[in-house]
């Protein structure tokens, strides 16, 4: 039988929560301030805006995410692979008594 050693548990519970972060930083949508206060929409990471205004307004805001997003997910790939490659899976075998 096979079984996730402590460090792999532990490597792959971080990588989740990055994998996690990264998807809400795809999805959550992002905003400007305006001159008056107000907020200007620029969509999100995954919707980026399309017309020549929104992309003026909001500038280099969306590729920015997008960038944060590749981060997190890279960093999540590394930590699981690390600790894949550090801590491993350890094989033991369960012998059944009879009775």
């Amino acid at each position: 039988m096979v079984s996730l050693s402590r460090g792999l548990k532990v490597c792959l519970t971080l990588a989740a929560l990055l994998f996690a972060a990264a998807a809400f930083s795809l999805f959550v949508g992002l905003q400007k301030p305006g001159q008056e206060g107000f907020p200007f929409l620029c969509g999100s990471a995954l919707h980026p805006p399309t017309d020549d205004f929104p992309k003026s307004v909001c500038g280099y805001l969306n590729r920015n995410q997008q960038l944060k997003v590749g981060w997190l997910a890279s960093s999540g790939l590394i930590v699981a692979v690390g600790g894949f490659a550090s801590f491993g899976v350890s094989r033991r075998t369960e012998v059944e008594r009879a009775h």
